[in-house]
C-alpha cells in the first residue's frame, strides 16, 4: 500500500498566493489552506537572501483603477493580455499633455520596476520614478530608448507584441507609466494609448518573477533557512529598534571615552543579507583595556522592555580574520556577550534581556568584574538588521525606519472539508521543526460551529506547551475521549501522527509509540487549523508537511510514516 496514494490531503509547502497555500493533493483546490497574517513579513528565499513577503511592493498590481492614481488617464480593463487572459488594461490619456497612472512607494535603496506592455496607437512607453530617473521603451521594435538618472533598463519580448519592460533604480517615490509619442517625447497626441499588465516593484537589481497582489496582506512565507522550503509560522512580534538598516542615522549614538576613537559609520558600504548594497560599515578603535576605554554604538533613545527580551543583529567581518565583537543590553544588571564575527554574514542574538528601559550596544569596551566588557581593540565590521523585541528568542527580521514595526501572527485554516477528514477513522500527520523551547504550537481537526471560546467542542488536536509538555487530546461535545502526553519535543525536526478510530487511538512521534487508548468515540470534524483557531497560542515553528488519511493506518505504518 502507498501512503501517498491513501492520503486524502497532502500539504507540502510550495505553491502559494495571497490568502492561500496550495495542497499537492487533492489538486482541485478543495484541500487548499486559507492563510491569514494581516501584515507583511520577511522570509529567507531559495537563494538564501532575506526578502519581504510578498516580494512585489505594489498594491493591486494589476488593478490600475484602484490604489493606483491617475493624472489625466483612463484605465480600461478586460483587454487581451500577454498570458492569453483578458486581464490587460488599455491606458489612455485624456488630452495631448503628459498624462500617467502611478502608485507611490518610497524606497531608499536599489529596486526594479517592471510592467508588461504592448503598443496601442503609440509605440512608446515612458517610465518615471518621480525622483529624477526615467526610461523610454520602444514597444514596436523591442528596444530601450533614452535613459536618465543613472539607472539601467531592459526590454524582453514575451510574444504577440508584448514586452516586459524593466528599470533598475536607486531611491524613488512615484512610479509613473505614460503613453509616449516617441523616444524623448511624451505629449503631442490626444488620446494616446498603450496596453499594460502586471506591474511589479521589487528590491534588488533584477526583475523577479511576477507576484500578483491585492492588499499585500495574508501572504504565506515559504522559508528556506534550512535549505528546504517550509511554511514559517510565527507569533506576533514588534521590532523596537528604529532605523534597523541605517546605523548612520541619528537614532544611534556613536561615542568613545575621549581617548579612543568615535566609531566611523559608512552607509551602504557592503552587500547585506538581502542581496543589496545597504549594509553599513562601522569601524571601532579603543586605546586600552581599562574600564574607561570604549568605542561603541547603540540606540540613542532608551527603549522600554516590558517583558524579557531579545536583541539580534547581522554582523560580518570586513577584514580577512575573525573579529571579537561585544554586544550588550545596558540596563538593569546588564546582559552581554562577546561574539566571534567571521567573513560570512551571521545573525547574533542576545537573549534574556531584563525588563528595563535601556539601550542595546555594539562595539568594544575594556573593564572587568561587574562591567560588561570585551571585544578586540579595533574592529571593522558590517552591520545590518538590528532588532529588539519582547520575546525570549529572535523572530524573523522586521525592518524599521522611524517607528517600531509589528509583524502580526500567522495562521492557516482549511475551508470546511469534511470529505477530506476521516469521520469514523483516520490519521493526522505533521512534520515540523521546533525552533524554540519557550513557545507553543497548535494543530487541530475540529468542528467549529457552536464551539465557544475556551471549550473543546468536537476536536482532535495536539499542542506543545512552553513548559515542555507535549499533549494530544480528543473531545466529543467537550467530553474527553482520549489523551496522551509526553516530554517536550527538542529543538529540531519532528514527525507526529495521531491515529483515531472507535476505541482505537494512538500517538506516534519520530517513529516511537507514545501511547494508545482503547476506549473512546471519534468526533465529527470539518476543519484543519494550524497555529490558530479558538485558542491561538504563541509559536515559532516551520511546517514541512501535513497529511490526512481517512483510514486508520496500522501501528507499523504509523512507525514508518513518522520515522525521521
Amino acid at each position: 500500500m502507498s501512503l501517498y496514494t491513501d492520503a486524502s490531503l497532502i500539504m507540502y509547502p510550495s505553491g502559494y498566493k495571497e490568502d492561500k497555500i496550495y495542497s499537492l493533493k487533492p489538486t482541485d483546490g478543495s484541500g487548499d489552506l486559507t492563510f491569514t497574517r494581516a501584515s507583511t513579513a520577511t522570509r529567507v528565499n531559495a537563494e538564501g537572501l532575506i526578502e519581504e513577503s510578498p516580494v512585489n511592493l505594489l498594491q493591486q498590481s494589476n488593478s490600475f483603477d484602484t490604489t493606483w492614481l491617475s493624472s489625466g488617464t483612463t484605465e480600461t480593463s478586460g483587454q487581451s493580455g500577454y498570458d492569453g487572459t483578458n486581464h490587460a488594461w488599455l491606458l489612455q490619456r485624456s488630452d495631448g499633455a503628459a498624462r500617467f497612472v502611478y502608485q507611490t512607494v518610497s524606497i531608499t535603496n536599489t529596486y526594479t520596476f517592471s510592467v508588461y506592455a504592448k503598443a496601442g496607437n503609440v509605440n512608446w512607453m515612458y517610465f518615471n520614478n518621480g525622483a529624477g530617473a526615467s526610461a523610454y521603451f520602444d514597444l514596436e521594435n523591442g528596444a530601450v530608448g533614452t535613459i536618465t538618472g543613472g539607472n539601467t533598463a531592459s526590454i524582453e519580448s514575451v510574444g504577440n507584441g508584448w514586452y516586459r519592460c524593466s528599470a533598475v533604480l536607486t531611491n524613488g517615490s512615484d512610479n509613473r507609466i505614460y503613453p509616449a509619442v516617441s523616444n524623448g517625447t511624451i505629449n503631442g497626441l490626444v488620446g494616446a494609448n498603450i496596453y499594460i499588465q502586471n506591474a511589479q516593484l521589487n528590491i534588488g537589481a533584477t526583475a523577479k518573477p511576477y507576484f500578483p497582489t491585492t492588499d499585500r496582506l495574508n501572504v504565506p512565507r515559504i522559508d528556506y533557512t534550512s535549505g528546504c522550503g517550509s511554511l514559517l509560522l510565527e507569533k506576533q512580534s514588534t521590532n523596537l529598534a528604529l532605523y534597523s538598516e541605517q546605523i548612520d542615522n541619528a537614532a544611534y549614538f556613536k561615542i568613545n571615552d575621549g581617548a579612543s576613537s568615535t566609531p566611523i559609520v559608512t552607509a551602504n558600504y557592503s552587500i547585506s543579507p538581502d542581496g543589496t548594497q545597504n549594509a553599513d560599515r562601522v569601524q571601532f578603535a579603543r586605546t586600552g583595556t581599562s574600564v574607561g576605554n570604549y568605542s561603541i554604538i547603540g540606540n540613542s533613545a532608551a527603549i522600554n522592555l516590558s517583558s524579557i527580551g531579545t536583541f539580534s543583529v547581522y554582523l560580518k567581518s570586513l577584514t580577512t580574520t575573525t573579529q571579537n565583537v561585544l554586544i550588550y543590553w545596558d540596563g538593569g544588571a546588564g546582559v552581554g556577550n562577546v561574539y566571534q564575527v567571521t567573513t560570512e554574514w551571521q545573525r547574533f542574538e542576545l537573549n534574556n534581556l531584563p525588563v528595563s528601559t535601556a539601550s542595546f550596544v555594539i562595539g568594544t569596551r575594556g573593564g572587568s568584574g561587574s562591567f560588561i566588557n570585551g571585544g578586540d581593540l579595533s574592529l571593522d565590521i558590517a552591520v545590518y538588521g538590528a532588532q529588539l523585541e519582547s520575546s525570549s528568542y529572535p523572530t524573523s527580521y522586521i525592518p524599521t525606519t522611524s517607528t517600531a514595526v509589528t509583524r502580526l501572527a500567522d495562521a492557516a485554516l482549511t475551508a470546511s472539508v469534511p470529505s477530506l477528514i476521516g469521520q469514523t477513522e483516520g490519521v493526522l500527520f505533521v512534520e515540523m521543526k521546533r525552533e524554540s523551547l519557550s513557545e507553543s504550537f497548535f494543530v487541530i481537526l475540529s468542528y467549529i460551529a457552536g464551539t465557544t471560546a475556551g471549550s473543546y467542542g468536537n476536536s482532535i488536536y495536539f499542542y506543545q506547551l512552553p513548559n515542555d509538555i507535549f499533549v494530544s487530546d480528543g473531545y466529543v461535545s467537550n467530553d474527553s475521549q482520549f489523551g496522551f502526553s509526553s516530554a517536550g519535543l527538542s529543538i529540531g525536526t519532528h514527525k507526529i501522527a495521531i491515529a483515531y478510530k472507535q476505541n482505537d487511538f494512538a500517538l506516534y512521534i519520530d517513529g516511537v509509540l507514545i501511547g494508545t487508548d482503547t476506549s473512546g468515540t471519534v468526533p465529527a470534524m470539518n476543519f484543519l487549523t494550524i497555529a490558530g483557531g479558538a485558542d491561538v497560542l504563541g509559536h515559532k515553528n516551520v511546517l514541512n508537511q501535513v497529511q490526512l488519511y481517512k483510514t486508520r493506518l496500522s501501528n507499523a505504518e504509523l512507525a514508518t510514516l513518522t520515522t525521521l
